[in-house]
């Protein structure tokens, strides 16, 4: 969708200028609902986290509590809980109809991500002050990334341990299903956004 109306807005802006000569300013702004209701998709979701052996809380006091927060309207949700827990937390939500995907880090500089059809692992590394990302299918592409790996692989821009620039990746991944995936990702969950990663 962003795509299409990137486009249409450089249409715009070109009849624009031919029609009047001077650029067109667009100011644009976030919207996640403008509304008070909650995204409900957590409905069975508390069941199959009680049902993982979870004890779902307003707050993490012991081991194995995990915190599931609302919030508005949103494509996103996360889960709070111990570090070793989160595989078990993954993989307990993964099946549920408002999950498609599902992340954890496994160790310093990887991620695992899993759909209810497969597995991958995105892995970071910083070389020469710049971050690279690495994408392994273990089974099914979860993130629908197979072209874009193929089209960094001709265009020579993945070094031997298959890792590429963000910007190579966002180039090959922009149009995809999950645009940007391994930046995406590697941002949610290592706190570059946020204070309090999940």
């Amino acid at each position: 969708i962003l795509v299409k109306v990137s486009g249409r807005l450089d249409a715009l802006a070109a009849a624009h200028r031919e029609r009047h000569g001077r650029d067109l300013h667009f100011v644009l702004l976030s919207d996640h609902g403008n509304t008070e209701r909650k995204v409900y998709f957590r409905r069975g979701i508390h069941e199959r986290l009680s049902d993982a052996g979870l004890r779902v809380r307003d707050k993490i006091a012991g081991p194995e509590d995990v915190v599931a927060p609302t919030y508005g309207v949103v494509s996103f949700g996360v889960l709070f809980t111990a570090p070793s827990n989160a595989e078990t937390a993954a993989r307990a939500v993964i099946d549920h109809e408002g999950v498609d995907l599902a992340a954890w880090i496994v160790e310093p500089g990887t991620l695992r991500v899993i759909s209810d059809e497969g597995e991958a692992l995105v892995s970071w590394r910083d070389r020469d002050g710049r971050r690279r990302l690495a994408y392994e299918d273990l089974g099914e592409d979860p993130l629908k990334l197979g072209d874009a790996v193929a089209g960094l692989r001709r265009g020579k821009q993945v070094d031997a341990d298959g890792f590429a620039t963000e910007e190579s990746w966002f180039e090959h991944s922009a149009r995809g299903e999950y645009p940007d995936a391994p930046r995406r990702l590697v941002d949610s969950l290592t706190g570059t956004w946020v204070r309090n990663t999940a």
